[in-house]
């Protein structure tokens, strides 16, 4: 008994309208709008008209059933693709577009080269089918940032392209043979395998957005751990400095010379000092998790910021004596969001003041990199770091703090809040660093362009 190609292609039809529903009724009932999902919806009703017009060849006319047909089967599988391999990656629309020109080239080939001829158009249409799941497979398999799920469908997608090959090798020596409802096995086959690998992936784009969301929750947990050891061990510290400080300030002034009393007060000073900075960070990390901080660009007055944040820190370092440069020039105009970055400039100021040696020096230096990034750096003559401390720096979310130079404490946080504010505002960060000589820590922002307006946007963790 041979397989009607025709029923065939309804039933495809069927059961791409079925998951189109599923889909609609998930989000409907779990409120879910992801951005990924709405996508998927959009693919499967245009793979529902594909078969329909695919399974009408001979009865509508061939401006449905061949152009609008093929034009709809390249987009719907080229949506579904990029669906799958970036299901965990935040949705950009301009990513998309920019994308998008890998169909409108397919496209514009099955135009130029579709000549009417029905096995010439069979083997110009497996050959791009096999393209668009070879260059996924390839994505899937080699990209570090994919889930297992999502690996194991870059095999399936393989497994696809290779079957799409065969068919086009097929009708290639089969001329007029070829055509899209011929019942030879190898046609049947390349049919069924298309739709029973598209099928089962959307309960695979599920199970991956499931997976994201476990992932984000387990890092929230993580970070609300960490935010709970702080307050209970950090922040308690210089809190009890100051209640016992003030303990004998009140009740033993009379008993403490002045020289005793002045050292008593500065330790108040410096308590306070650090408990508010570490209060700020906690407060800045908090909000910055919650996705609560709006994020608004605007051109920097960099020098002028930078010289009030070292006139901050001036009383600090000539306890060290530790002497202040700013090498900014006033013609640096960052573009960027002023609190984020004086945050930014201030931990990493007050970072290269822990780690700073007696008669030290720190300076601010900047470069213009190219015409749309510039880059500044923190430079100490401090203790420097190993490439192991760097790389515990720069690869976790939860480096171990070191004690510095003056025993100073510190709970890590500050640097974690540079990288993150950094990568809000499009930039880089990195360290270099030579034990015993010192460290600069750089970073890049976007140089300000005048017709730029400032942008107000709500800034996702």
């Amino acid at each position: 008994m041979e397989l009607d190609v025709k029923t065939l292609f309804l039933l495809f039809s069927a059961g791409n309208f079925f998951i189109l529903l599923f889909f609609t009724a998930y989000m409907i009932i779990y409120r879910d709008g992801h951005e990924i999902l709405l996508l998927f919806i959009f693919t499967k009703a245009i793979a529902c008209i594909q078969w329909i017009f695919f399974a009408n060849r001979g009865v509508m006319p061939d401006l449905y059933t061949i152009y609008i047909a093929n034009l709809s089967n390249i987009f719907s599988m080229f949506l579904e693709i990029y669906c799958i391999n970036y299901a965990t990656r935040k949705f950009n629309i301009r990513h998309l577009f920019k994308l998008s020109i890998i169909p409108v080239i397919a496209s514009g080939l099955f135009f130029i080269l579709n000549n009417g001829i029905e096995y010439q158009r069979v083997i110009l249409v497996s050959l791009i089918v096999m393209t668009f799941f070879l260059i996924g497979s390839l994505h899937l398999l080699f990209s570090k940032k994919v889930s297992k799920l999502q690996h194991f469908i870059g095999f399936l997608f393989l497994f696809v392209s290779i079957v799409f090959f065969f068919r086009a090798s097929w009708a290639s020596v089969s001329d007029n043979n070829a055509a899209i409802f011929t019942n030879h096995t190898l046609q049947v086959l390349s049919y069924i395998v298309h739709f029973l690998v598209s099928s089962p992936l959307a309960i695979a784009l599920l199970l991956i957005l499931r997976e994201e969301d476990n992932q984000k929750l387990t890092e929230l947990n993580k970070s609300k751990d960490r935010f709970y050891s702080i307050i209970a061990h950090d922040l308690r510290a210089p809190l009890n400095n100051l209640k016992q400080l003030g303990y004998f300030l009140n009740d033993e002034k009379e008993k403490q010379d002045q020289e005793h009393y002045h050292q008593m007060t500065q330790s108040v000073y410096k308590s306070a000092r650090d408990a508010s900075r570490l209060l700020d960070n906690l407060l800045k990390w908090a909000s910055s998790n919650a996705g609560l901080m709006v994020f608004k660009p605007e051109p920097l007055p960099f020098k002028y910021m930078v010289d009030e944040i070292l006139d901050f820190y001036e009383s600090r370092a000539q306890d060290k004596e530790v002497v202040l440069i700013n090498e900014i020039t006033e013609d640096l105009v960052p573009y960027g969001d002023p609190e984020m970055v004086d945050t930014i400039i201030r931990n990493l100021i007050n970072n290269a003041l822990k780690f700073s040696q007696q008669k030290g020096s720190i300076r601010v230096l900047s470069t213009v990199s190219n015409k749309k990034f510039c880059t500044i750096g923190i430079e100490d003559k401090g203790i420097g770091m190993s490439n192991k401390i760097i790389e515990n720096i720069m690869g976790s979310d939860h480096n171990q703090p070191r004690p510095g130079t003056a025993d100073e404490k510190g709970t890590g946080l500050g640097l974690k809040l540079c990288k993150d504010f950094i990568l809000q505002n499009k930039g880089t960060f990195w360290i270099e660093s030579e034990e015993g000589k010192g460290s600069t820590f750089w970073f890049t922002l976007p140089v300000y362009k005048k017709k730029e307006s400032p942008i107000r946007k709500k800034v996702n963790q």
